[in-house]
């Protein structure tokens, strides 16, 4: 039998790629995060822009919506609002 080789997804879960991002937030060298896939980098960003108030955060809305509204979903506890 074959050496067996392990995804992140099975070693560290559904949600590694936001774990990841939210590890890499403050690291600003784009040469490091270039060996991550393009998924990590874009969460990274979108984490970045959110640390930088009210304007990074409706930046990163509108760049990208799906992750604010994946985080709003994930936030809210109910699951109930927009």
């Amino acid at each position: 039998m074959g050496p067996t080789y392990y995804t992140p997804r099975a070693t560290k879960g559904p949600a590694w790629r936001w774990t990841e991002a939210e590890q890499l937030q403050s690291v600003r060298s784009r040469r490091l995060l270039e060996i991550f896939d393009e998924h990590v980098r874009r969460a990274c960003h979108y984490l970045q822009l959110c640390c930088r108030g009210e304007a990074g955060g409706r930046r990163a809305k509108a760049l990208y919506p799906a992750l604010a509204m994946a985080e709003a979903i994930n936030n809210d506890p109910a699951g109930l609002s927009n």
